[in-house]
C-alpha cells in the first residue's frame, strides 16, 4: 500500500525459521507498581531478582517473596526516562 508521502507500508512478517522461537516465550510475571507511568525496560539478576527502569527516570531493584516487591529504588542524575537497562555477572 502506498502511504501519502510515497513511502511504503511495511508488514510485521515472521519466517518459518523463527517461529518456534516465539512459542517459548511466555508472560510469567506482571508487576504494577509504575503507577501512573511504566516500566520501559526490565532484566532478571543472577539471584532472581529484577531490576526495571522507567518513564520517571528511576532504577528499581525488586526481590521476590510471594511477589515481587520494591527493596530499593535508584533516581538516575539528569535523566528523563531509562530505555535500557543490563545485567553484568562479575
Amino acid at each position: 500500500m502506498d502511504l501519502p508521502n510515497g513511502q511504503q507500508d511495511l508488514q510485521a512478517s515472521t519466517s518459518k525459521s523463527s517461529e518456534h522461537l516465539l512459542e517459548k516465550f511466555t508472560i510469567s510475571a506482571i508487576i504494577e507498581a509504575y503507577q501512573p507511568n511504566d516500566a520501559k525496560c526490565v532484566a532478571q539478576m543472577p539471584d532472581g531478582n529484577l531490576v526495571t527502569g522507567g518513564r520517571d527516570g528511576l532504577m528499581k531493584i525488586w526481590r521476590k517473596r510471594d511477589i515481587y516487591e520494591n527493596c530499593e529504588t535508584i533516581p538516575q542524575k539528569d535523566c528523563l526516562s531509562i530505555n535500557s537497562v543490563a545485567v553484568f555477572k562479575w
